[in-house]
């Protein structure tokens, strides 16, 4: 439990940093929408067999989570229907991060989960991405990319106090999450706040830091 209150502690602090900070900020709680539950049948709707559901990491980080509405986008049915997709395998990715990293920091390295990083980035691979949101897309794969790379590297270290903000798969994956979100925000600039809201909470809740 100690080592639980210490990741989440320390989590906090890391996803509040100085640029994050600057984001679009708002007291509203996350909210399961008919999007949402469309999307199940695009992604493993219980994940890949960890015990953490997607509200739970959420929970655990702590980090807000507004669910993207296609109902509420200004956009075509298709890129909708992407963005619910890709923001659906996001999502498992942030289970995934969580998942591990818990593990990681309570030194449980012999019981680490097995990785469903290549799923998760297969799953992100098979989209049908539109061609101006290919950018995005490489920058967020290339981001869980690093984080699988870092996490085999804290793993191979056998410390809990591994986890460095400086380290350079670290740093590496928070500049792609970054790019990534202003890619996004770029191309979508009408939508409604509660989207552009989305965009923001599934990229920083997936950041390391």
């Amino acid at each position: 439990m100690h080592g639980l209150v210490l990741l989440c502690a320390a989590l906090l602090v890391a996803c509040t940093t100085l640029w994050w900070a600057f984001g679009p900020q708002t007291a509203s709680h996350a909210r399961e929408t008919a999007s949402s539950r469309q999307v199940a049948l695009l992604a493993p709707a219980g994940g890949f067999g960890h015990d953490l559901s997607v509200v739970d990491a959420y929970a655990a980080i702590p980090h807000r989570r507004t669910a993207f509405s296609e109902r509420e986008s200004t956009r075509s049915h298709g890129d909708a229907r992407y963005l619910s997709a890709l923001f659906a395998w996001t999502d498992l990715a942030v289970v995934e991060r969580v998942t591990s990293q818990r593990a990681l920091w309570s030194q449980q390295h012999s019981s680490l989960p097995a990785s469903s990083y290549d799923a998760i980035l297969e799953g992100l691979s098979s989209l049908e991405t539109p061609r101006h949101l290919r950018p995005a897309q490489d920058l967020i794969e290339s981001a869980i990319s690093d984080q699988r790379a870092y996490f085999d590297e804290w793993q191979a270290s056998g410390r809990r106090d591994y986890f460095k903000a400086s380290h350079a798969l670290v740093q590496s994956s928070h500049r792609k999450l970054i790019a990534a979100y202003k890619k996004l925000k770029a191309a979508y600039g009408d939508e409604p706040a509660h989207n552009k809201r989305a965009f923001f909470d599934h990229l920083c809740a997936l950041d390391f830091i």
